[in-house]
């Protein structure tokens, strides 16, 4: 595996405030993970930073970035254009590439019918529910074939059954991509990453990097969390 991103005694600074410090890790192509700590703690910040869209906050130490030329970043805020429909809103990121009109038709509605949004594709933004606004999303993530995928809560404001099913969909669609995925639930945080990164503490250091699979690292998240 390529790597992608590493923090060697890193600290973040947002403005000329210290917001993070201690970070140490690593993140190959092709991983899944998950970020886990209170709100304000600086996971959106950093994430924002390894995606190269933070102008406002810096990296100090021995850091190391190979970001793909193509990558794609969501978030919780719904970012569907209201006055475009599906379909116009999934093929934007081609539209913008100054790709053939045939080519993105044929990319938008085979991705469509990936996530079974097909009978969808004339229908705007407003007449979709919660989870069919996030699949959009996911679909216009996904056509512009890209190598890694910023995630910042973009399944908060869903009910929890179709949150699972939307990180489900996600880890399948997306299984040979890197995933770097910021969550307040330490469930979807597990079934998500095969790696879980864990920020507390104020300013916030990195207080663990565990495989998803560690035994009782559910518990172990809860008392960390709890305590700072």
């Amino acid at each position: 595996m390529i790597q992608l991103f590493e923090a060697r005694n890193c600290s973040v600074f947002y403005d000329s405030t210290l917001i993070m410090k201690d970070l140490n890790f690593s993140i190959s192509s092709g991983e899944k993970i998950a970020l886990i700590g209170h709100s304000g703690c600086g996971k959106s910040t950093l994430l924002r930073l390894m995606a190269g869209i933070e102008c406002n906050a810096r990296i100090e130490g021995q850091w190391y970035s190979d970001l793909p030329e193509i990558s794609a970043y969501i978030d919780q805020n719904n970012s569907l254009l209201p006055w475009k429909t599906v379909q116009e809103n999934v093929a934007l990121p081609m539209i913008l590439q100054g790709m053939d009109k045939d080519i993105i038709n044929l990319k938008v509605m085979q991705v469509l019918e990936e996530f079974g949004l097909e009978n969808y594709w004339h229908f705007f933004p407003d007449e979709l529910s919660g989870g069919m606004k996030q699949k959009t999303i996911l679909c216009r993530a996904l056509v512009t074939d890209s190598t890694i995928l910023f995630a910042d809560e973009p399944f908060a404001s869903v009910d929890m059954l179709s949150r699972q099913a939307l990180v489900d969909i996600l880890k399948e669609k997306f299984i040979r991509k890197t995933i770097i995925f910021i969550t307040h639930d330490i469930q979807e945080a597990l079934r998500i990453g095969d790696r879980v990164l864990i920020f507390a503490g104020r300013p916030t250091r990195q207080v663990y990097n565990a495989l998803s699979r560690e035994p009782l690292l559910k518990q172990r998240i809860s008392a960390f969390l709890s305590k700072n």
